[in-house]
């Protein structure tokens, strides 16, 4: 089991220093240095791994120690779209998102059709329709756990 965590760390280091070396990283959150990031037109907030700059647009980064399997999990879409929709309205355009799992990347694009997706999530999960995560211990600190009814 230490040998499969030090295979993930490592991983997910050589992918974080492979981003940050191709492009302009304007943000990094490596424990608790990063800030959150408040959306006050969506009433949401969060705290992206990392945020790089191509171009003109921004592209907020998640990594996750796990693996995938073929493709991102539904629950880390939505995440780095919240993030897609807090970092267009408080920094400025944002083209994709990034997922970087200890075996792969994945690129989720920033369009209209994934922006109505999260902004039917985020109304489902303050009316308590919506459960994104099947993992409940993620609940402990969710706003919306009182609602959901977790």
């Amino acid at each position: 089991m230490a040998s499969y965590l030090i295979y993930v760390a490592a991983a997910i280091v050589i992918l974080l220093l492979a981003l940050i070396l191709r492009d302009r990283s304007v943000y990094l959150d490596l424990g608790s240095e990063g800030t959150v990031l408040i959306s006050y037109r969506y009433s949401i907030s969060g705290k992206p791994d990392a945020i790089r700059k191509k171009g003109r647009s921004y592209i907020p980064v998640e990594l996750k120690s796990v693996l995938c399997r073929g493709e991102a999990r539904e629950w880390d879409v939505a995440q780095v779209l919240a993030y897609c929709l807090i970092i267009e309205d408080v920094i400025g355009p944002v083209s994709h998102g990034e997922i970087i799992y200890a075996n792969g990347i994945f690129s989720v694009p920033w369009d209209e059709r994934n922006r109505a997706y999260i902004l039917e999530i985020i109304s489902r999960m303050r009316n308590g329709e919506n459960r994104m995560t099947l993992e409940t211990w993620k609940c402990i600190h969710c706003p919306y756990r009182v609602d959901c009814g977790r």
